[in-house]
């Protein structure tokens, strides 16, 4: 998958569990945490989607790497293969 698509891929599901974010002028280094306001349940959330979007299992231990669009890509990137 190209890091375009993967990029989409990831805001499409983060849009899906932040509904209040779209039109929003999301930057790839904005933290989705502390940035965006995501609070624990909605990151959660958006972990599961890509999860289930992906088929790439995300561990708990992990999911600080995934705090941010560029990140999420960077660390799904190599595991989508």
């Amino acid at each position: 998958m190209t890091d375009p698509t993967l990029r989409q891929l990831v805001l499409s599901c983060l849009l899906e569990v932040a509904p209040d974010l779209q039109g929003q002028d999301i930057q790839p280094s904005d933290a989705f945490r502390r940035d965006l306001d995501l609070d624990s349940m909605d990151f959660q959330d958006l972990l599961q989607a890509l999860s289930d979007r992906t088929g790439v299992a995300i561990p708990d231990s992990e999911a600080a790497n995934l705090d941010g669009l560029d990140r999420a890509v960077d660390w799904l990137r190599p595991r989508m293969a």
